[in-house]
């Protein structure tokens, strides 16, 4: 059971809750590209030396894990000394050798010398060599041994994703609440479920709800159920996420876009684990909690609105997720990661990493990987991990880069790779639903793929407000407003891919998934 003696006695983060703990920083090159995919992630530790390094095709060896086996670049068509690395009081400076194999750096074409400063250096560099190999320099945390005997479904070998490993160890251990903060895409519903997996209580039902989904007026029946006659039309009792997550674990998503008048009644259920249907008495609850957002609800100023207590009681436990900006390092894996599973969905596993794979295929691999690199991805990973699919199904026997994808390359060469992207600014005020023409509203749902937080982001609205929009207008329909009967006939027609059911029913793809799961859930029973 949760700890319920107090409000205010909480973690800010497991990871902040480590003092001394975190290795110092390095200069660091990490592996995002290798013909040889099993190389991807592997790193160097670059030592500061008066003298200069050089690094070609067998002078830097690169490792796996700390401690583990050196190895070379090994790449026939990378020069033996393909770059001079030298410290200087001024920075990194790099000299590409005489008639040494060609060498980009940050987008430019490196022809003699160039130097990097220091705040270069804390942001990072990509790299690439010979059109064969793909680098990220930057300084950054060693890397640890890994202690942790599951990876709990999280790819990547950065000391960021090894600290989440390490979190979820901690919390798995424990059934405390959880609190996961971080921006949209980071992977909090992974989380999320990597917890429930590894947790006691793995064997129960782990209930996922979306907090923005729920009407005001709705919330407290559909949280702690309602009894028979409770309101008009409540001709039997209903139990509530609650109830139905009794004994497992309740994720409540977007937690911060929680109905200000159910706040009050959410306290009270975490901290006494007590719930009271609408219409019925106070019943005990035994369940555990993971919430997520992406809300800043520590900002008193940004007008939200969210329940001080609320917030503190949420966070027993705390886990902070990085944009995927923060951790480049672990781009090449998840591109990997992703595009195999993309591939290997439509048969094509060998596409990028069969034999066949010429010199010039090689080449159209590296550039797409350097060119992901130096993209800023304000999606994170879900975006990238779409970007994978759209590859996959324009990719049939070479590959191709879909012209969104391009356009974003395009963009983040005039930007001039990650290093400069500009510095988000304050939230503009939200316009009212009822300013935006039927024309904009329209055009959203479609460029955005009926995804109410794209949506709400291009139209400046909040997304209480797309909700609402699309409950008052019969042209658009939530995953939930399918019956099961038009659902089975989609699916069936799609052979079951969940995106082209989405797309011809014409309601958020991520929606769909989720009904999707939950039914699966309630199918397997608790």
């Amino acid at each position: 059971m949760p700890d319920t003696d107090a409000t205010e006695s909480t973690l800010p983060s497991l990871d902040a809750a480590l003092p001394g703990l975190r290795p110092r920083n390095r200069l660091i090159a990490t592996i995002v590209y290798h013909p040889d995919l099993t190389r991807v992630g592997d790193y160097a530790l670059i030592p500061r030396s008066r003298a200069p390094i050089i690094l070609g095709r067998e002078t830097m060896g690169f490792r796996q894990v700390p401690g583990g086996r050196e190895r070379y670049l090994d790449e026939p068509y990378l020069s033996r000394r393909a770059l001079c690395i030298e410290f200087t009081a001024a920075g990194l400076h790099l000299q590409r050798e005489p008639h040494a194999s060609r060498c980009r750096v940050d987008g430019a074409e490196l022809d003699g010398d160039l130097l990097i400063d220091q705040e270069q250096l804390e942001r990072g560099v990509a790299i690439l060599l010979a059109h064969c190999v793909v680098l990220w320099l930057a300084m950054g945390q060693e890397r640890e041994a890994e202690t942790e005997a599951l990876d709990y479904g999280l790819v990547g070998s950065s000391s960021y994703t090894q600290s989440l490993r390490h979190q979820l160890a901690q919390v798995s251990g424990t059934d405390m609440d959880v609190l996961l903060r971080g921006a949209t895409g980071t992977g909090k519903e992974v989380l999320a479920r990597a917890i429930h997996a590894s947790s006691n209580r793995s064997q129960r039902r782990m209930v996922t709800v979306n907090m923005a989904a729920i009407p005001a007026s709705l919330a407290p029946a559909a949280l702690f159920g309602a009894n028979r006659g409770a309101y008009t039309g409540a001709d039997k009792s209903r139990p509530g996420y609650f109830q139905q997550a009794a004994g497992g674990i309740l994720f409540l998503d977007e937690i911060g876009d929680a109905p200000a008048e159910v706040q009050p009644q959410l306290l009270r259920a975490l901290q006494e684990r007590e719930i009271q249907a609408v219409g019925g008495e106070v019943t005990k609850v035994e369940l555990r909690v993971i919430s997520a957002t992406d809300a800043d609800v520590d900002n008193k100023e940004s007008g939200n609105g969210f329940n001080a207590a609320l917030r503190h009681r949420l966070a027993a436990l705390e886990i902070v997720l990085q944009p995927l900006s923060a951790h480049r390092e672990d781009l090449g894996e998840l591109l990997s990661y992703f595009l195999q599973q993309s591939f290997a969905g439509q048969g094509r596993e060998r596409l990028l990493t069969g034999p066949e794979n010429t010199a010039r295929k090689v080449a159209g691999w590296a550039n797409f990987y350097y060119e992901c690199l130096r993209c800023d991805w304000p999606g994170n990973i879900r975006q990238l991990q779409n970007a994978c699919r759209q590859v996959a199904v324009a990719s049939r026997t070479a590959l191709v880069v879909p012209a969104p994808l391009l356009d974003m390359f395009m963009q983040g060469a005039a930007r001039g790779g990650p290093g400069v992207s500009e510095a988000p600014t304050v939230e503009q005020r939200l316009r009212q639903i009822a300013d935006v023409t039927e024309e904009e509203f329209a055009k959203a749902m479609h460029e955005h793929e009926c995804e109410v937080r794209p949506v709400a982001r291009s139209l400046n609205v909040s997304r209480q407000a797309v909700y609402r929009k699309i409950a008052s207008d019969e042209r658009y329909r939530l995953a939930a407003d399918i019956s099961e009967d038009e659902l089975r006939d989609a699916l069936a027609r799609c052979s079951g891919d969940a995106e082209k059911v989405a797309r011809q029913l014409e309601i958020s793809p991520s929606g769909l998934r989720a009904r999707l799961r939950q039914e699966q859930a309630l199918h397997r029973g608790p």
